[in-house]
């Protein structure tokens, strides 16, 4: 899953937005208007998060080349060659922030568990 794959350790510092090398400012440079092309999509993942994609020299990483083009697929639903880029860049942001409550949520809980453990180791 491609999700799965993004929240690796190097791939963390990356932005979504408001940043110079921020994958929606890099599709913005790549394609201003709203649909982007499978190859320019697949340039741009691979200039802003460095995947390994189209080497000369060495083997690609084809599992990730098949979830990329799997999602460019998911978006491209009138098999047209061109994809809503900005969708795309807000259901990467949707998911982002889904992890991100959710672990602020288990933080809370393990809060709350400590606390009541305290509480109740000195009643």
């Amino acid at each position: 899953m491609l999700e799965e794959t993004l929240s690796q350790p190097q791939y963390k510092t990356i932005r979504l937005a408001a940043g110079d090398r921020a994958l929606y400012e890099s599709m913005f440079k790549m394609e201003p208007r709203k649909f982007i092309s499978r190859p320019k999509f697949l340039t741009t993942m691979r200039l802003v998060y460095g995947f390994e994609l189209a080497n000369l020299d060495r083997v690609c990483d084809n599992g990730l080349l098949g979830r990329l083009n799997t999602l460019y697929s998911s978006f491209d639903v009138m098999s047209k060659n061109e994809m809503d880029w900005r969708c795309m860049v807000l259901m990467l942001e949707m998911c982002h922030d889904r992890k991100k409550v959710r672990r602020s949520e288990e933080r809370r809980t393990a809060g709350a568990k400590r606390q009541q453990h305290t509480i109740h180791h000195y009643r």
